[in-house]
């Protein structure tokens, strides 16, 4: 063989040829869109330049997630690990890809980033050399419902050198305690009489939740009166309702109005709420039907379902004694939200403590009631949602139990609109 040809031969079979042979194919990938969620518009929104590596630097690349499993709403943390392996060589212009699953949105990165289109974060290097060592870069994500895993893609590249790629995978399981579905009506009631149920479902979670839906049971025996919410689908003894989504800290709520049974005994009303990517969720609630007795309830309301922090909020009970037997000794209890500071009420507590207003009542006869409305003011630094729970009981009745939830809107500041005319 000649030796022209030998020196082809060697120049050809040079590790830096097939270092820039190796760009130029990343290069056409990117530009044709191969490269999951990364397209040429994203790459080369700006010129390239190109700088020749000092021998010949190989590329070392690890992708990890510090969990294997995750829940919609948690929080993701990938650590991104590259290296130059190559000793006495030094590779420029380093750019690292983290191309984000749909399933994650970004939170914060160890080091500034690009965030550019399609989720796809890049980071970059003006060089590296084995005597750099091995760079980490995390990059913390949070799990959005809807999806069954995270296929997590990254890729460091270099001026003249080969590629490097990992992935990481992370699989979804279902949400356990991100809704909450709580049911509230009367632990005891005469024969016939009217009977409400409260059905409330919370989104506790950082990320939205879709498709939901809730069925309510109805007990043998109760009569559907009517419902605050016309419900999708009505088969009785069961009821249906759905929406299409719960923002984060919001709520769906229904009442359900019917009438008792007709003969005495225990009833059970039981409700679940259903969600993709969260596992169904159940409450019951047992209610005594009799022919006598006496038998609280307390309907509590709030003069505002939304307020802002530090506004006045004025909530009021009612106790009544829906019995034939007269309550004696009858004890009412508020409790208030962390951020609420109770101020005065129409009736003086005997107790202020714990958050905690007490008051007696003395006796409460069939038919009657006693109002109690007490003023507060919201925390300037409550945000979220205020729940405040009320309970009326005596040694010889039935006890009654409700809640108010209150939404805290933060304020909003508009600027005035000038307008100015031009003078002619």
């Amino acid at each position: 063989m000649s030796g022209e040809r030998k020196q082809l031969q060697r120049f050809v079979m040079s590790p830096v040829v097939w270092g820039v042979v190796g760009t130029g194919i990343l290069l056409l990938f990117l530009w044709f869109g191969f490269v999951p969620e990364l397209g040429a518009a994203s790459i080369l929104s700006k010129p390239l330049t190109f700088d020749s590596p000092i021998g010949n630097p190989v590329l070392a690349f690890d992708k990890t997630a510090d969990v294997i499993s995750a829940e919609p709403g948690d929080i993701v943390q990938y650590t991104l690990s590259y290296s130059n392996t190559q000793q006495d060589s030094l590779a420029y212009n380093v750019r690292l890809y983290d191309f984000l699953p749909a399933g994650a949105a970004y939170v914060s990165a160890s080091q500034i980033t690009t965030l550019l289109p399609d989720g796809v974060l890049m980071f970059t290097a003006p060089s590296i050399s084995p005597d750099t060592g091995q760079v980490d870069v995390t990059v913390r994500v949070r799990v959005l419902p809807g999806y069954e895993a995270l296929y997590n893609h990254a890729m460091v590249t270099a001026d003249g050198a080969t590629p490097a790629q990992d992935s990481a995978v992370v699989l979804m399981t279902p949400a356990t305690d991100k809704l909450l579905l709580t049911k509230t009506g009367n632990k005891a009631t005469l024969l016939g009489r009217p009977l409400v149920y409260t059905i409330r479902c919370v989104n506790d979670s950082l990320v939205p939740f879709n498709n939901l839906w809730v069925e309510d049971v109805l007990p043998a025996g109760v009569t559907l009166t009517s419902t605050s919410v016309t419900p999708a689908v009505t088969e009785l003894p069961v009821l249906r309702w759905s929406w299409d989504k719960l923002n984060p800290g919001m709520s769906w709520e229904v009442v359900i109005t019917g009438s008792a049974p007709s003969s005495v005994g225990i009833i059970t009303n039981v409700a679940a709420l259903y969600a993709p990517s969260h596992v169904p969720v159940h409450t019951l609630l047992t209610t005594h039907v009799v022919s006598e007795g006496a038998i609280l309830n307390v309907e509590k309301t709030a003069s505002s379902a939304w307020v802002h922090p530090n506004d006045l909020l004025t909530y009021t009970l009612r106790a009544t004694n829906e019995g034939n037997v007269t309550a004696t000794n009858v004890i009412l209890t508020d409790t208030f939200p962390a951020l609420i500071t109770p101020l005065n009420a129409t009736l003086e507590p005997v107790s202020t403590s714990s958050g905690r207003w007490i008051w007696e009542l003395g006796e409460i006869g069939n038919g009657q009631w006693e109002t109690v409305v007490i003023t507060t003011r919201v925390n300037t630094a409550a945000k979220g949602s205020l729940l405040n729970t009320a309970e009326v009981g005596a040694s010889n009745a039935w006890s009654g139990y409700d809640d108010v939830l209150t939404r805290v809107d933060m304020r909003k500041l508009y600027l005035p609109l000038i307008m100015k005319v031009r003078e002619h």
